[in-house]
């Protein structure tokens, strides 16, 4: 019994572990209706718990890669019309945040 928990316990480690390896994404949704948009983009996909971003466009996600796989996730921001690590997006930038003016 106590090996059957253990090899449970490296198994959830394990996969844990494979998601927490591609975790992050830059794009250029530096304003925050474009960081909304992702946001609720990326969060209707299997696996994806938790999204953040922070001001300069960089993405850190919280999924599981047995859900959504992370290049899945990668064009799902181009296809809201934002770069994702130097992608551009195939139908055209839609990028909202460029005619956003920045506050200080």
């Amino acid at each position: 019994m106590k090996n059957l928990f253990l090899i449970l316990m490296l198994t959830i480690a394990t996969i844990t572990a494979k998601a927490q390896e591609n975790n992050t994404i830059k794009t250029n949704a530096t304003c925050k209706v474009g960081q909304e948009r992702i946001t609720t983009e990326l969060k209707k996909l299997d696996g994806v718990f938790d999204v953040k971003i922070t001001a300069d466009g960089t993405i850190t996600l919280d999924y599981s890669s047995d859900g959504t796989p992370y290049n899945d996730l990668v064009e799902k921001i181009t296809e809201c019309g934002f770069t994702a690590n130097g992608i551009e997006p195939k139908n055209g930038d839609k990028n909202l945040c460029k005619n956003v003016k920045k506050t200080k």
